[in-house]
């Protein structure tokens, strides 16, 4: 009965709601979606966004409104000014260097984040919409991506259960295992955190956790054990037995995998004995490369400075590691911007209680310690965006 009641309100909503702001609601639903993949939707979908904010804005002439979301937001700003600063200063002291899309990357830095971000809060002051939507949605985009690995799995189980090695991890609908590792890890991280304890809720992360498991991103793995720690740290008063009943369960799901597949035993034997896949070389190569330039860095320019490790090893293609990242790429300059925009959002999280936000934050920066580039990589740079645009949206329309 009450989801009946929930469909008609809803019904009734959207035959009242204004044509554009269908269309915005169309556009928001559409960015959600594609997130997860590697496709042309995304590219349509951001530009959408900030075209429609644009016209919204000229033919309504709310000029004054843009003034006051950009006041409140004056150190948000202010930072992100600094860090792409820093970016476009260690590129031109680079520049014999610089990797072909370099400048291209620092547009679109600006483009699909910071102005996504405030096209957000534009229409939020401007429609109130839930903000809710956004989470639910990546959560449907990431079911959508898991039955891709679900497939995959019946079709090759046993090279990917039962192979005595781990090079078999679950792609699905993406490039590679790291990818669909990370899509699973947001997709189980989102569902932990802001779905209601249920049947559903508990059959979901069995999935996932299965999935993650089998993609044999050990980054995955490390950053969703993290999250689940970390907030029931900080909601230590508040755990209900079906919480802990629930992580029982899903213990003794990962335990049943552990002794029934040989792959996933070598996968965590590598884990536990530190096999880092390079990693370790390629942290003390970016730091030792940042010592050598420490104010600026070196910019866009990781596979292409001179005797570059990436020339003799593949495997040296990226610092895989945020801090090392920022440091070789935009030096001290960069790193402190970077991080202090993070301490602010991170005071403001603190003062608002908002501990979902700030539980989602610090997973995020647990995946990026071992993979990901924290300037490309589309797919968490635009779910940050959703998590600051959660947490500064209210001080923001002001």
């Amino acid at each position: 009965m009450e989801k009946i009641l929930f469909l008609q309100n809803l019904k009734d909503k959207l035959k009242t709601m204004p044509n554009f702001q269908l269309l915005f609601l169309f556009s928001l639903i559409l960015w959600c979606v594609s997130l997860p993949f590697d496709n042309a939707i995304y590219q349509v979908s951001w530009v959408l966004l900030e075209v429609l904010f644009i016209f919204h804005v000229l033919y309504n002439k709310n000029y004054k409104k843009v003034y006051d979301i950009l006041k409140n937001l004056k150190y948000f700003l202010g930072f992100f000014v600094l860090i792409c600063a820093s970016l476009c200063i260690s590129n031109i002291l680079n520049f014999e260097f610089l990797a072909p899309k370099a400048w291209h990357s620092v547009v679109s830095f600006v483009f699909r984040y910071a102005v996504v971000l405030f096209v957000l809060c534009y229409f939020y002051k401007i429609y109130e919409f839930d903000y809710k939507i956004l989470i639910y949605v990546c959560i449907i985009a990431s079911c959508f991506m898991a039955t891709s690995g679900l497939y995959e799995l019946v079709i090759n189980y046993q090279n990917i259960i039962f192979n005595d090695s781990s090079q078999h991890g679950l792609h699905g609908f993406l490039r590679n295992r790291n990818g669909f590792g990370l899509a699973m890890a947001t997709g189980f991280a989102f569902i932990f955190i802001y779905m209601k304890n249920s049947l559903t809720k508990n059959i979901l992360m069995a999935i996932f956790v299965f999935l993650i498991i089998f993609s044999f991103s050990r980054s995955a793995w490390v950053a969703s054990s993290f999250l689940v720690i970390f907030y029931a740290l900080l909601n230590l008063k508040n755990i209900k037995k079906e919480y802990v009943l629930s992580a029982i369960f899903i213990v003794l799901v990962i335990c049943a995998f552990f002794f029934i597949s040989d792959s996933f035993q070598h996968r965590f034997t590598q884990l536990t004995q530190g096999e880092s896949s390079h990693r370790f070389g390629i942290w003390q190569y970016s730091f030792e490369m940042f010592l050598k330039q420490p104010f600026f860095g070196w910019g866009d320019t990781f596979k292409f400075v001179p005797n570059a490790p990436y020339l003799l090893n593949t495997n040296y293609s990226a610092p895989h590691n945020m801090i090392m990242e920022l440091l070789y790429t935009t030096g001290i300059f960069g790193f402190c911007a970077f991080m202090g925009l993070n301490f602010y959002i991170f005071l403001h999280l603190l003062k608002t209680k908002n501990i979902k936000i700030l539980s989602l934050f610090a997973f995020f920066f647990v995946i990026c310690q071992f993979d990901y580039g924290i300037f490309s990589t589309k797919e968490i740079l635009n779910y940050i965006v959703i998590l600051s645009f959660i947490a500064l949206k209210d001080r923001a329309i002001l």
